[in-house]
């Protein structure tokens, strides 16, 4: 089985419509069976092509355009997107999921104090079950921010997820690989895929200045990942989309993990 989690930073990339193509183009090529994106925006203001019970797809939604594009080219995947806030004052910033595998069940939850859409720091998570595994895209605040502590979010995810199943948290952690945030997770009892690889890496999914980070060049950092809740044997653990293995697309790389 084959996971990717990427930040896609999606409509807000300069040149999207070519790095959307090289996106659908690596897809197509490596087949992960699921994928979870982070910041999956769409237009306000664009036409609406599907109603929802509370989000609305409108026709530029990059998931909804990643998933087109894939079945023009004889690939489908079950595409899941929900909003969560307002970005840059004309955007829908969302969270999405894709999956190959046949989706029993979705899930979804707010994991910050604030419920508020037009505050940035509004955080929700979406999972789906297949068989029994769940899968989660996660998008987490950073954890020296005082009102919405990266450490509070991760205790609210984990008491809303499953206890007995197998439970997949994939996505842009904003912690580093060193810091409190990520030793929160592994002592919470969470494994870390790109330590149980066997074949793995440097790990680094940022470099140099990234959106969200305003504290000039960070250096390179691994702040996106995939966590397990159970110990389980991982292949391999590599990033994707950071130049050398595959075109940058987004101002996070990707991480690719086979299990």
């Amino acid at each position: 089985m084959k996971l990717l989690t990427i930040n896609t930073h999606s409509l807000i990339e300069d040149d999207y419509r070519k790095k959307l193509d090289i996106f659908v183009d690596a897809i197509y090529r490596i087949r992960p069976d699921i994928i979870t994106m982070q910041e999956v925006n769409q237009t306000i203001n664009a036409p609406i092509i599907c109603l929802g019970d509370e989000y609305n797809i409108r026709r530029d939604n990059h998931v909804y355009a990643v998933c087109k594009h894939l079945a023009i080219m004889g690939l489908d995947y079950s595409c899941i997107w929900r909003g969560i806030k307002n970005g840059y004052k004309k955007f829908d910033e969302g969270i999405a999921v894709m999956s190959r595998l046949p989706i029993k069940e979705t899930k979804s939850f707010i994991i910050s104090k604030t419920h508020d859409s037009k505050n940035w720091r509004l955080r929700r998570v979406l999972g789906v079950r297949t068989g029994n595994d769940w899968f989660y895209s996660v998008h987490m605040g950073r954890f020296d921010d005082t009102e919405e502590p990266f450490i509070n979010q991760w205790q609210n995810f984990v008491s809303e997820v499953s206890q007995t199943e197998r439970v997949w948290a994939m996505g842009d952690f904003n912690c580093d690989g060193e810091g409190d945030g990520y030793k929160a997770v592994i002592n919470s009892g969470w494994y870390d895929t790109y330590k149980l690889a066997e074949e793995k890496d440097r790990g680094i999914t940022v470099r140099g200045n990234i959106d969200g980070w305003h504290d000039g060049d960070i250096g390179s950092m691994r702040i996106d990942y995939i966590f397990c809740n159970k110990k389980i044997p991982v292949k391999s653990s590599q990033v994707i989309f950071n130049g050398d293995n595959e075109r940058v697309i987004s101002d996070h790389f990707g991480v690719l993990v086979e299990v």
